[in-house]
């Protein structure tokens, strides 16, 4: 549906660019300003006990490090569809707008033959 519309504007609208460019400002917004927060954990008072720690219970702390990335990532996915959906209308706005440079090109030129034209007869 949104390469239709995206198709429909670079077709019947007058600027395209301004439209689309409106359309991809409140995309990203959606993406961006809402930031979903995870709750870190608060960190402890160290005693004597665990600064003196041994290398042996360096790989517990290195489990629990990386099982609050991995809650980390799982919250982030929410916005993945989103992200998704930016990205599409992105680059497809971005052939779009390469094809109608290129109608754009191909108009000068032709006005440009015909007054060329005009002055030599």
């Amino acid at each position: 549906m949104a390469e239709q519309a995206i198709n429909t504007v670079y077709l019947l609208g007058e600027k395209p660019d301004v439209i689309c460019d409106e359309i991809i400002k409140q995309l990203a917004a959606k993406v961006f300003d809402s930031p979903q927060t995870v709750p870190t954990p608060a960190p402890e008072e160290s005693t004597e006990d665990e600064e003196n720690m041994d290398l042996d219970n360096s790989a517990t702390v290195t489990g629990a490090a990386t099982s609050g990335l991995k809650e980390k990532a799982g919250t982030d996915m929410g916005d993945a569809f989103l992200l998704s959906q930016l990205v599409f209308v992105v680059g497809h706005v971005a052939v779009k707008h390469i094809v109608y440079l290129e109608l754009i090109e191909r108009e000068m030129k032709r006005r440009k033959d015909v007054g060329t034209k005009g002055k030599l007869v």
